[in-house]
């Protein structure tokens, strides 16, 4: 493994200059960087090397190379962002830890589909121990060089940052602190394209009254009041590009969503945030994203969390006109779903597990990892069951495939293909009903 400066610049010789005395980075041969396999090999070197000091430089080559190829990363205003009279949402995707390869088979799927943005989203909250958001950013990014998704036409795709958390005391005592502390995590996540953020009230919101309408008055109160301060300390499209994560449990109780339409009603007034074209993925406030448990979701049959979402979005539409809508499905959903969800308003659907658990239960996965995923949900939910897709729910997939991620990484390379080839074919449905 590259552990030095003088080895990183053995791989990218005669196809990438970096400058030490300036810290400047060029693209010298741009065919070079496919024939010589210098994409893998940056990406190999960013996630497995054990200096910190190549980490963070071969990221940086990565993030610059993407910008000088102008990979279709989507920027702030979304202005650049193509409408598409196919459909009115994108379809955001979790793909954590094992990312690069994912995102390549996504990436295969976009080629070959009508162009349309599509979105990849990461907890920046939970995922730090085992993936960065940075780590993560580069991923992405390398996928997308690899498979050469500029050059396909390819309408811009997006990053998004979730479960972004402030600590409840230290709101309550010093706001500024926690507003500024915001603010350059935000900045940081900027430099590597990120352009969604989701802010997790969860934890400011007495989890007792996660579904009272105390609580959720008081969840809506301090996103305002925080997006209202990035709003007059950073760029306003920053500050635009903040929405507000509810707790799941929220979406099961209308005088709860009642009590929080209200408050985000009185909250966003204040806000003095000059409004967008309705419709785009930018809107103000951005989104509220509401977590759907995976047993009740449409895909399961059952129809009732549709519904609670709807007696939701209707009012707060006709109160709030800007507003756009982002829901998460633990699994997937039913064509017949996608007309109403489009005519709720959402701009985004984030599809929680379904990628990776059609990946991790191919029957050539390693078995060894998919039974350590499966006990691992056990230990989570005490479940003894052992049926293929009874696996634990990503935030434990996480612990499992992080311990596991060279292994994987080295995996044989024809059965990689086999996996990676069944993967982007599983992958079409997901994406067919958003071409309506």
């Amino acid at each position: 493994m590259v552990e030095s400066l003088q080895e990183l610049e053995q791989i990218i010789s005669g196809v990438i200059a970096y400058l030490p005395e300036t810290g400047e980075i060029y693209l010298l041969n741009k065919e070079r960087v496919w024939a010589d396999d210098v994409i893998d090999r940056l990406i190999e070197v960013h996630l497995f090397t054990g200096d910190d000091g190549v980490r963070q430089l071969s990221g940086r080559m990565i993030s610059e190379i993407a910008r000088q190829m102008d990979v279709p990363l989507q920027t702030l205003t979304g202005g650049d962002t193509p409408s598409s009279e196919r459909q009115n949402f994108m379809p955001i995707f979790y793909l954590p830890v094992i990312t690069y390869d994912t995102a390549r088979a996504v990436f295969r799927v976009v080629r070959k589909s009508p162009p349309m943005p599509v979105g990849f989203a990461i907890s920046d909250n939970n995922n730090g121990d085992k993936q960065t958001a940075e780590e993560y950013a580069a991923e992405i990014l390398s996928a997308a060089m690899k498979e050469r998704i500029h050059e396909g036409g390819a309408d811009r795709f997006r990053l998004v940052a979730e479960g972004l958390q402030v600590d409840p005391g230290q709101y309550d005592t010093d706001p500024d602190s926690v507003v500024e502390s915001l603010n350059g995590r935000i900045s940081d996540l900027l430099e590597w394209g990120f352009t969604g953020f989701r802010l997790d009230i969860a934890p400011l919101v007495d989890p007792q009254d996660h579904a009272s309408e105390e609580g959720a008055s008081r969840a809506a109160s301090v996103w305002a009041h925080l997006v209202r301060a990035l709003a007059e300390s950073t760029d306003p499209e920053v500050a635009r590009s903040v929405g507000m994560q509810l707790p799941p449990d929220l979406s099961g109780n209308p005088a709860a969503l009642g009590a929080l339409t209200k408050a985000l009603k009185k909250g966003v007034d204040n806000l003095e945030i000059p409004e967008v074209e309705a419709g785009s993925p930018i809107t103000c406030p951005e989104t509220l994203q509401i977590g759907i448990p995976a047993s009740e979701a449409p895909g399961s049959g059952n129809q009732v969390s549709l519904l609670r979402v709807r007696e939701f979005i209707d009012p707060a539409r006709e109160s709030l006109p800007g507003i756009g809508f982002s829901l998460t499905f633990g699994d997937h959903l039913r064509e017949a779903d996608y007309p109403e969800l489009r005519e709720a308003g959402v701009i985004e659907i984030h599809f929680r597990k379904e990628v990776m658990l059609n990946l991790i239960t191919h029957s050539e996965f390693p078995e060894n990892i998919r039974d350590a995923i499966r006990e691992s949900g056990h230990r989570g939910n005490g479940s003894s069951a052992r049926s293929a897709r009874n696996l634990a729910e990503p935030d434990l997939w996480e612990d499992v495939l992080a311990e596991f991620r060279q292994d994987i990484w080295r995996m044989d390379s024809q059965r990689k293909r086999r996996i990676y080839t069944a993967l982007e074919k599983s992958i079409h449905p997901i994406f067919n009903p958003f071409f309506v």
